[in-house]
Order: C-alpha cells, then sequence, then structure tokens
C-alpha cells in the first residue's frame, strides 16, 4: 500500500511540472504619459496612438514571451479611467487601443516566435474647459494568456500607470504700447532706437505684463521681425526688435514664472528707419508679442 501512493505521488509532480513549462512572461518597459497640457477656455483631447509616431505624449510599452508558435491575447480590462490630482479634480481616460506598432485594436493577439514580443498601449485624455491645475494620475490593467490554455495556465497582469499634467494657461496684459514720439524730417534719413533695457532718449518702449503656471519656464518673442507703418500712402520701417525684462534683452526673452504666482513685466523697443524728407503724419502700425511655455 505504500508503494502504491509514492508512485501517485511522483506522477502528479511530474504533470504539473510539464503544465507550467511554458508560462508566459509578460512585463512592462514604460508608462502611459499624456505629457504637459495647458488649460483652455474650451474643452480639449489629446491622443496617444499606438501606431504612429506621437508628437505629443508617451505611449505605453510591453513585451511577453511564451512557448514558440502558440497564439495569445491581450486584453486591457477597463475601457475608461479616471485619473485625478492632488485635489480630487478629474480626467476622464478612454478609447484604449494596443497594437504592435502597424495595427491596432481594442485586443491584441499574435503568435509567439521564440523571441519577445512587443506592444504598445495608447489612449485618449478628455480635458475639460477650464481644467484645474495639477498632476493627474490612474492607472489600467493589462492581461495576456494563450488562446488554448489549460486549467494550469494562468493569466498574467501588469498595471499601466497613467499621467497628466494640466498647467494653466499665459496671459498677457498690455500695459502700454511703443512709441516713438514727435520726430523732425530732415534732408538725411535716420534711425532712431528704443531700447527695452536703456532709458530712450526719444519715444517710450512697449510693456507688457505676464502671467503663467508657477516654476514653468516661458519663452516670449514678436510674430514680425520687421512691419511698417504708414500715414496714407505713406509708409517707414521698424525692425530690430528686441524683448527685455529691464536688464537684459535680445530677440526672444526666456524666463521662468515665479513661484509666489506674481506677474513678470517684459519691455519691448525696436528700432525706426525714417527716410531723408519723409512727409508729415501720425504713422501707425502693429506687432504681435507671443509667449509660450518653453
Amino acid at each position: 500500500m505504500q508503494i502504491k501512493v509514492t508512485i501517485i505521488f511522483f506522477l502528479l509532480v511530474f504533470t504539473i511540472q510539464n503544465c507550467f513549462a511554458g508560462a508566459i512572461t509578460f512585463q512592462k518597459q514604460r508608462d502611459l504619459d499624456f505629457d504637459i497640457n495647458i488649460s483652455l477656455a474650451i474643452p480639449k483631447t489629446v491622443v496617444v496612438n499606438p501606431v504612429i509616431v506621437n508628437t505629443f505624449g508617451t505611449s505605453a510599452r510591453l513585451r511577453a514571451k511564451g512557448d514558440n508558435g502558440r497564439n495569445f491575447t491581450v486584453d486591457l480590462l477597463s475601457s475608461t479611467v479616471n485619473i485625478t490630482n492632488a485635489n480630487s479634480d478629474s480626467m476622464t481616460v478612454d478609447t484604449f487601443l494596443i497594437g504592435d506598432g502597424s495595427t491596432s485594436g481594442t485586443t491584441y493577439s499574435g503568435t509567439f516566435g521564440g523571441e519577445w514580443y512587443r506592444m504598445i498601449v495608447g489612449a485618449t485624455l478628455h480635458i475639460a474647459a477650464n481644467q484645474a491645475s495639477g498632476t493627474y494620475t490612474g492607472s489600467i490593467t493589462a492581461l495576456i494568456n494563450y488562446d488554448d490554455a489549460n486549467w494550469l495556465e494562468f493569466p498574467k497582469f501588469v498595471t499601466i500607470n497613467i499621467t497628466a499634467v494640466i498647467i494653466s494657461n499665459t496671459t498677457i496684459s498690455l500695459i502700454r504700447n511703443m512709441d516713438f514720439g514727435n520726430l523732425v524730417s530732415l534732408s538725411v534719413s535716420a534711425n532712431y532706437t528704443i531700447d527695452p533695457v536703456l532709458s530712450p532718449t526719444t519715444g517710450l518702449s512697449a510693456e507688457f505684463s505676464i502671467n503663467g503656471e508657477n516654476n514653468y519656464n516661458y519663452l516670449a518673442s514678436i510674430l514680425n521681425s520687421s512691419i511698417n507703418l504708414t500715414s496714407g500712402g505713406n509708409t517707414m520701417t521698424v525692425d530690430t526688435f528686441l524683448i527685455g525684462d529691464g536688464t537684459t534683452s535680445g530677440s526672444t526673452y526666456s524666463g521662468t514664472f515665479p513661484a509666489n504666482g506674481n506677474s513678470v513685466t517684459l519691455y519691448v523697443g525696436a528700432t525706426l528707419h525714417v527716410p531723408a524728407w519723409q512727409p508729415g503724419g501720425t504713422y501707425t502700425g502693429s506687432n504681435t508679442f507671443v509667449l509660450n511655455y518653453n
């Protein structure tokens, strides 16, 4: 009787080892990141696609290895995920897609070929109008198993973390326009420069007050390098636009919004070219001050 029990135990152990010999290895290599987004007055969607190269955001990456020649399927266990910030504000992520870089769908099937099988996961983020600032996080679970799995081949799971950062939109307030003042038409051409750092002998620089997300970098620039001022049918050229903070200046200006939320004051100067015997008149024109996160 003792010999019979020993034989049964040996055979049972041998069978279990064979069943587990082809277990799938399932790993996450990268999480899903929707990057930094600006809160706007209108709703916005951000799509991270698992097939095309994304200009914004980063897709998640998974890899799996299993028995050569066996088919498998990967499923994402949720169709919609809410991601939240520290203040419990939320955004919705849906339309999850998983693919291999050339095709994608809500599930993904393939055949193991002896090497690591790599997959990419994307989704769509829905940002509400005036979405609150903050770092939003959440997660979704991916499951893989053989299509012909037996009762001892259990599915494997990985958790994909989801991140999106929302920052407030920049604001620009015009304090004063640029004014070259009253000039005299001469028998020779003349150039008049308003420097955003030095106190000008003629005219006033333009002045702007800007705001943005605390501690984020920004870049200020002028859209057009040269414009024409007109009075009736007469024109003069303004160029060499410079932006500064009263201490330094350049064709662009970069800085960091203060941690205390205070506004930043910037000045814009330029050079006016007045031809000889320029006809009198009030000459006007415009340019565009551009502010972006950097």
